[in-house]
């Protein structure tokens, strides 16, 4: 059976999604590879549960969350956006809108502004691609 995005979190520790993400789009970039198309999904899945606190998780630092929306806007994972279920797009503007309601790009020590600028940009550029879904595009 396949592993739930809380599942794949836990034994991913102690590297976060993203990286995870990040080195798949590096290898891809360096040699096309025939990815597990539910391992990917799997991983995106798991990457927007990191964006927020959940059970006993803290919520992904800021740097991290705009490193997983980086690779999710690079292949093998941007195709896997345009699937309704894919939840990383919606979580991503979720995490802005705490961010800013929370004011924390302007108290806290491990946020600056450059990195709350990346996410904003990152998450533009995927809300620019093609296929993304139109609930998806609605709810945002």
């Amino acid at each position: 059976a396949d592993p739930t995005p809380k599942t794949l979190h836990r034994e991913l520790i102690p590297f976060p999604p993203a990286q995870v993400m990040w080195a798949i789009v590096t290898l891809e970039q360096h040699c096309r590879e025939a990815w597990d198309e539910r391992a990917l999904f799997q991983l995106l899945q798991t990457a927007a549960l990191d964006l927020h606190e959940y059970a006993e998780w803290p919520r992904a630092l800021l740097p991290v969350a705009a490193l997983s929306l980086q690779a999710a806007r690079r292949m093998p994972f941007s195709a896997r956006l345009a699937k309704e279920q894919c939840l990383l797009v919606p979580a991503a503007v979720l995490r802005l809108d705490v961010e800013i309601s929370e004011e924390a790009i302007f108290v806290a020590k491990d946020v600056s502004l450059r990195t709350f600028a990346q996410v904003c940009c990152s998450l533009a550029r995927l809300l620019g691609l093609e296929g993304l879904p139109e609930p998806h595009r609605q709810e945002i």
